[in-house]
């Protein structure tokens, strides 16, 4: 796997999250985070590292998902409260 290879699948994986989160089709995005439980802030700060890690390199390939992460909580048990 090339390096281009690499990085198109972490934008495309950044990006999906955003929209599994924030735009899924049948679940709201407090009901995604109660799903991931006490592994919700893990998620949330690798998904958040990987999408600063990006757009410090090329922004415009995840400025439309970082536009639409909302505000959100990460509580000391590992669950997310959003906001």
């Amino acid at each position: 796997m090339s390096t281009k290879t690499s990085y198109e699948r972490m934008v495309r994986d950044f990006n999906q999250g955003v929209s599994m989160v924030w735009e899924h089709p049948s679940l709201t995005p407090q009901e995604v985070c109660d799903a991931l439980s006490t592994n919700a802030t893990e998620v949330f700060q690798l998904h958040g590292a990987l999408g600063t890690l990006i757009a410090n390199f090329k922004p415009e390939a995840v400025s439309d998902s970082m536009a639409k992460i909302g505000e959100f909580t990460s509580n000391p048990d590992g669950t997310v409260t959003i906001s």
